[in-house]
């Protein structure tokens, strides 16, 4: 309690405290108040935020003379305050409204009232009580509502006004903000004091002619006058700035307050109080180095902006500015921009260059918000020439000049490649970039590197060719892409069900996760998700994707380059996006695992589905067992019931073996057909090394016999020969040498990381080099996969065998070896060729 009673008597004090004191109870006292506008100026006093934008004492709506004699005043030798007065100017100037003449001073550039506005229709107070009729000696009093002119400026009570603000100023002229008087006294008093609080300046700058405590020496000729009496003598020391500040309660304007001895800022939460003005000439000039500040909104701009302000960050991020350009251009001409290579097309063309589009609505609004906002776009991005009086400082060097008349228009694009949604308009006299629905009239083209963020194309292989396929039942269209014989999708199935969800835990398609991501469902849904002509893939599906598409069995084939954290190189072009999966309403490893649902069941619990996992160690893809219970929820990914062609695209010829009725495949390479498979038929020194004889064929032991009474090949047949083998080699390696081992072998049977392409036909397999006392491979050929295949030399009478190896023993790997037999103990495969 004792607490609480000294609390509420430090708050009652404090309450009277600034209750009291020269003519201050209507201020509020400095405290947690932010001020609207950053407007504190440097040490000496020099201010970007109170230049103008001419330095003449010309007006463009009224009449100014100017006479650049020094401004000494009676005393002013005395004074303790340092400013060369020779360097202010006098002039004058008239208020073509009313005819009414002012005083002005020159100081450093801008160009102030020397004497308070005196502008009737916009008084409710009217004069000084001893003034004369006409308000000549005092200047009129204002408030705060009167002073802003709300109807123009689109500001009011607690609503804040937009600089550079004119209100009742003449044209051509405008409020000085808080930094503008900063600017002004600091000269004055030699620099800029803490809190503003300007100790001992107020006689400098007191008329002459004032009375009693006011009177003052005049020394820089901005003469304050101050009335002897009247009950709002107070009005004459306080005077009104553009600044506002915000607080607890609400928006407050700032004052420049005079006593007897001092000068400072304060704010009042009384918008009725009255107070005096002082107009200062020309335009708040924008400054890259001080945006937040100095740009504002302006003019009609007010009506769509007002109240907005740029990005601070601005003045760190603009490359052109200060006089300097340090903007980088590449050599295809085109500017990185928060991250994003762009450039501008040539008027009048639709349409970007391959890898580039045009910017969605969304990158669009992301681009303005990085160059400062919508609303002040025009100031960053705008050319410097061009736009007549607009302030444009090309700050990106995108340098956007006028295409369409007095505006510049570019096109917006959607999500799909060619589609136009709107445009992006900047206009003459606006700093605005306007962003509409309408698409006529468009020259402009900003071109952005890169496929359509809003397109599942975007994380696609650019290097590869992939289908289309439109599922009728919702219209939506994905991409496919042919892996082994298997035509797949190459996006997840995005279908809407009854328990499907997108990641985040969002339903239907308008999301973009949905839209990018695809769904996540149920097994039982995903048993019927796919569309007519299409199915869930089986275990065989997943382990042949995995054969192919993952050599060594790494995710990263199967993982797009467009992945967020952990990319992959996509060289199958089957597009994963790591997105985890969704367990309990829950979203799991979403950016380092996918799991895709087959339908293939293990037991009544336990489904088969393709992992691809990739971390910061681990690049991992295979087809593991995962629980089907009821809250688990899988990506889905169609295989087309259509079968592809892969490996030899040509066409096989039959041979049926009439001895065994045996049916072979055969193939012509270079005018010379061969089996395309190995021999199957049986004699007595046949052996069948494999645990398929069907699949890999027999081995057989040199001698041949291809001389005797029973033949080892058909009918019009013959055991390959060294000759057919050297033709074959000659003509391979000379279409390429460097695949040409590759291109002999089968599509399937070999190792993943080292299949064959079958180019020709041939389907060499791993048959293994056969040692039958042992039943080992030749020793020194030993390897994880070997191919044997026997030929003979007719005319010398001796046996050799060509081989093939996956891995590098003896560098068999990428080429094709002929060894000579030297014991019978060895056995091979036997490819037969037609006799000519």
């Amino acid at each position: 309690m004792k607490h609480l009673l000294s609390i509420g008597l430090i708050v009652v004090l404090t309450q009277v405290f600034f209750a009291c004191g020269d003519d201050d109870s209507d201020f509020i006292a400095r405290g947690d108040d932010s001020s609207l506008e950053d407007d504190s100026s440097d040490s000496d006093g020099d201010e970007d935020s109170s230049e103008s934008k001419s330095g003449s004492s010309s007006s463009r709506k009224g009449s100014s003379s100017s006479s650049g004699g020094s401004s000494s005043s009676a005393g002013s030798s005395s004074s303790r305050y340092t400013y060369d007065v020779s360097k202010i100017e006098k002039g004058t100037f008239t208020d073509k409204r009313d005819g009414r003449e002012y005083r002005t001073i020159t100081v450093d550039g801008s160009i102030w009232m020397a004497e308070n506005l005196n502008y009737a229709p916009a008084s409710s107070l009217g004069c000084h009580q001893d003034d004369d009729k006409d308000c000549t000696k005092y200047g009129r009093i204002y408030t705060w509502g009167e002073v802003i002119d709300s109807t123009k400026s689109y500001c009011g009570y607690n609503i804040v006004c937009d600089q550079p603000l004119q209100g009742i100023c003449p044209d051509g002229w405008r409020i000085p903000t808080r930094g503008d008087w900063v600017a002004l006294l600091s000269k004055f008093y030699g620099s800029t004091p803490s809190f503003y609080e300007y100790k001992g300046l107020a006689p400098a700058l007191f008329s002459k002619d004032n009375a009693s405590s006011y009177q003052g020496t005049d020394d820089y000729g901005f003469t304050v006058a101050i009335p002897e009496k009247g009950t709002n003598k107070s009005a004459a020391l306080n005077f009104f700035t553009a600044t506002q500040t915000s607080g607890s309660e609400n928006i407050r304007p700032y004052f420049m307050v005079f006593d007897s001895k001092n000068i400072n800022d304060k704010a009042t939460t009384n918008f009725a109080f009255p107070a005096a003005l002082r107009c200062i000439k020309g335009d708040l000039v924008p400054n890259l180095n001080n945006p937040t500040t100095t740009f504002g909104v302006r003019g009609e701009d007010r009506k769509v902006c007002n109240g907005a302000e740029p990005n601070s960050s601005l003045s760190t991020r603009a490359c052109n500015k200060n006089g300097e350009n340090k903007c980088s251009i590449y050599e295809d001409g085109s500017l990185k921009i928060n991250g994003k290579y762009m450039y501008l097309e040539a008027n009048g063309k639709k349409a970007c260059p391959f890898e580039w589009h045009i910017p969605s609505v969304s990158e669009w609004k992301d681009f303005l918000a990085y160059v400062g906002g919508e609303c002040f776009a025009g100031f960053t991005l705008k050319a410097q020439k061009g736009w007549g009086d607009d302030y444009a400082f090309d700050a990106f060097g995108l340098g956007i000049k006028p295409t369409d008349g007095d505006e510049a228009r570019f096109l917006i694009g959607g999500s799909k490649k060619g589609e136009i949604t709107g445009s992006v308009v900047f206009a003459k006299g606006s700093n605005i970039a306007t962003i509409k629905d309408d698409t006529a009239n468009v020259s402009g083209l900003l071109c952005m590197k890169g496929r359509l963020k809003d397109d599942t194309l975007s994380y696609m292989n650019p290097e590869l060719e992939y289908g289309e396929f439109t599922d009728s039942r919702d219209n939506r269209t994905y991409k496919t892409i042919n892996i082994g014989h298997t035509k797949w999708m190459a996006e997840n199935l995005n279908f809407e069900t009854d328990s499907s969800v997108c990641f985040g835990g969002y339903h239907g398609n308008t999301t973009f996760s949905c839209v990018r991501y695809g769904k996540f469902y149920r097994y039982e849904d995903a048993l019927t998700a796919c569309p007519a002509g299409w199915r869930l893939p089986t275990k065989e599906d997943f382990d042949t994707l995995v054969y192919i598409a993952t050599p060594y069995k790494r995710a990263s084939t199967l993982v797009s380059q467009e992945n967020e954290t952990y990319k992959g190189n996509n060289s199958s072009g089957f597009s994963l996006i790591m997105m985890g999966y969704i367990w309990n309403g829950r979203d799991d490893f979403g950016d380092t695992a996918t799991y895709l649902w087959s339908s293939t069941e293990l037991n009544d619990s336990l489904v088969y589905t393709l992992v691809a996992y990739k971390g910061t160690y681990t690049d991992t893809a295979n087809v593991a067992k995962a629980n089907a219970i009821r809250d688990t929820k899988f990506n889905v990914r169609c295989v087309s019931e259509e079968k592809v062609v892969y490996g030899y695209k040509g066409t096989y010829g039959t041979l049926v073996d009439e001895r065994d009725g045996h049916e072979y495949r055969t193939i012509e390479i270079n005018g010379t057909t061969w089996m395309a498979e190995n021999l199957k038929y049986e004699s007595e020194n046949s052996t069948c090394k494999r645990d398929s004889c069907d699949i890999y064929g027999l081995h057989y032991s040199f001698p041949f016999t291809s001389l005797v009474i029973d033949p080892l090949c058909p009918d019009g047949w013959h055991i390959s020969t060294t000759a057919d083998w050297d033709s074959l080699l000659a003509f391979v390696r000379a279409n390429d040498s460097a695949t040409y081992a590759l291109d002999l072998r089968y599509t399937f049977r070999w190792p993943s990381y080292n299949q064959g392409t079958d180019k020709y036909g041939l389907g060499v397999i791993p048959n293994t080099c056969y040692q039958d006392n042992s039943g080992y491979d030749i020793v020194n050929v030993r390897d994880e996969a070997v191919a044997c295949i026997g030929a003979e030399d007719v005319e010398n009478k001796k046996g050799y065998y060509y081989i093939m190896s996956s891995n590098g023993v003896n560098s068999v790997r990428k080429n094709v070896y002929k060894r000579s037999i030297d014991s019978d103990r060895y056995r091979f495969g036997i490819r037969c060729v037609k006799d000519k």
